[in-house]
C-alpha cells in the first residue's frame, strides 16, 4: 500500500512528465512552412513530380489539382460558367510510402482523379504536436505551376498569436 507522501510524489511525477512531454513537442512556427513541386504524372497510389528533393518517406502531403475546368468563353451572358471541371479541385492527402528518384509511391491507393494539365501539385504538409503561430504563416506565392496554399496539421494543438495570411500569393487576377 502507498503511503500518502509516495503517492503524492507519483502524482507529481506523472504531472511533471505530462507537462515536460508537452513543452518539448511545443514548437513555434512563423514564414513559410509548406514545400512545393508540381506533379507530371498521376498513378493509382503515386505521382511523378518535378522534384522530390523536399518529400522524403512518411511525409503527410497534399495532392491538389489547382486548374483545368472547362468555362463558356466569348461575348456572351453565361461567360464564365463553369461547363466541365475536369477534375478541377480535387484534392486528398496522403502519405508517402517510398521514394524513387521523382516517384513517390503512397501507403494507400488515391481516390480521386487528376488531370495533370490542369496544373496538380503535391504540397508537403507540415505536422507538428503542440504548434503555436508566432510570426504570420503564408505560402509560396502561386506562380502558375505551385504554391498558393498553407497545409498544416497538429496532432495537439494549435495557438495563434499570429495570423495566416495568403492575400496574394494565390492566382493572379484576370
Amino acid at each position: 500500500m502507498l503511503t500518502n507522501s509516495r503517492f503524492i510524489v507519483i502524482i507529481f511525477f506523472y504531472l511533471f512528465s505530462y507537462f515536460f512531454a508537452q513543452q518539448t513537442n511545443a514548437q513555434t512556427i512563423s514564414g513559410t512552412v509548406n514545400s512545393y513541386t508540381s506533379v507530371t504524372n498521376v498513378s493509382i497510389n503515386s505521382v511523378t513530380v518535378s522534384n522530390a528533393s523536399s518529400f522524403n518517406v512518411g511525409d503527410y502531403v497534399l495532392l491538389i489539382q489547382m486548374k483545368g475546368a472547362t468555362i463558356t468563353t466569348g461575348n456572351v451572358q453565361a461567360f464564365g460558367t463553369i461547363t466541365n471541371l475536369n477534375n478541377a479541385g480535387n484534392f486528398e492527402f496522403a502519405t508517402i510510402l517510398s521514394k524513387v528518384g521523382n516517384t513517390l509511391t503512397f501507403e494507400s491507393n488515391l481516390c480521386k482523379s487528376y488531370t495533370v494539365s490542369g496544373f496538380v501539385q503535391l504540397v508537403k504538409v507540415a505536422v507538428y504536436n503542440n504548434v503555436t503561430i508566432s510570426g504570420t504563416v503564408t505560402s509560396q506565392p502561386w506562380n502558375g505551376t505551385t504554391g498558393g496554399i498553407v497545409a498544416i496539421k497538429a496532432t495537439g494543438s494549435i495557438s495563434f498569436n499570429s495570423n495566416i495570411n495568403v492575400s496574394g500569393a494565390g492566382f493572379v487576377g484576370g
